[in-house]
């Protein structure tokens, strides 16, 4: 659903991981979705939580930037 919101989707996401308010699964999901959406304008906010404490976390930034600078799945 998400993915078919595009750029208002994007920016509301963006603002809710900058917020820092969230716990580890959270973060988790909101990282999975920006990637999915592969949009560079997330990518800053992702690389953010590439130390966080939780594994999963740190995983899904790995995949979620792999996905948005994957030039044959670019979306920008």
């Amino acid at each position: 659903m998400l993915v078919r919101i595009g750029n208002q989707g994007i920016d509301a996401l963006v603002k809710e991981l900058d917020s820092h308010n969230h716990p580890w699964f959270a973060v988790r999901n909101i990282v999975q979705i920006l990637g999915d959406l592969r949009s560079r304008a997330s990518l800053e906010s992702i690389r953010h939580y590439r130390n966080h404490p939780h594994p999963r976390v740190r995983e899904e930034c790995v995949q979620a930037i792999g996905l948005i600078l994957d030039e044959d799945g670019e979306k920008d």
